[in-house]
């Protein structure tokens, strides 16, 4: 499977402007295209093919995304452990702050059924590869596309979920968090 940039090429700017404030605060309108606008319709069925849209006490919206390192990443297939998913990118400082701690935790409570996804939001996996790489991330990164963006709607970077063993989102965090908030987090559902 092959994925795209985020919002593709004619997009850069509204990807800067969307994520801009990297985690650190404020507040932005709804872009949405208007409700009968090709795009809103689309939008809309990758939502509801998704499951709906991420809320605290309902079923994390399922999806299948392709490593950056071969093989893919579904969701619904991991069931039974407890989850972070982290939407990133690598030029946001709270975000790569946060990814060794994020490597760490998935390191120490990964044989107590724990698993972490990095789903990037950079345009190419080119340099998200390169920083993986280079940081030995060692739990699995995707690269975010149009319906899991609609479903988990991360307005900034970082934005992490915590999804419990049954699949369903327990806590929904924006902007970073250091590891013992994760941990104090991820033990109650261990």
């Amino acid at each position: 499977m092959k994925t795209a940039g985020l919002l593709g090429p004619n997009a850069a700017l509204a990807v800067m402007a969307l994520f801009f404030a990297c985690g650190a605060g404020g507040s932005s309108s709804d872009s949405s295209p208007p409700a009968g606008a090709p795009e809103a319709r689309s939008s809309e069925q990758a939502v509801a093919r998704a499951g709906g849209i991420a809320a605290e006490g309902k079923l994390a919206p399922d999806f299948t995304l392709a490593r950056i390192d071969g093989g893919e990443v579904v969701l619904s297939g991991l069931r039974g452990k407890v989850v972070i998913l982290d939407f990133w990118a690598t030029w946001c400082p709270p975000c790569v702050k946060g990814v060794p701690e994020f490597v760490e935790l998935y390191n120490e409570y990964e044989s107590q059924g724990l698993d972490v996804i990095g789903i990037s939001v950079d345009r190419g996996p080119g340099v998200v590869k390169k920083f993986v790489e280079k940081n030995k991330v060692t739990y699995p990164v995707v690269m975010a596309d149009r319906p899991v963006v609609d479903a988990y709607q991360p307005m900034y970077v970082p934005t992490t979920y915590i999804i419990d063993r049954q699949g369903k989102v327990v806590t929904k965090v924006v902007g970073y968090n250091p590891k013992s908030f994760f941990v104090s987090e991820i033990k109650k559902l261990f």
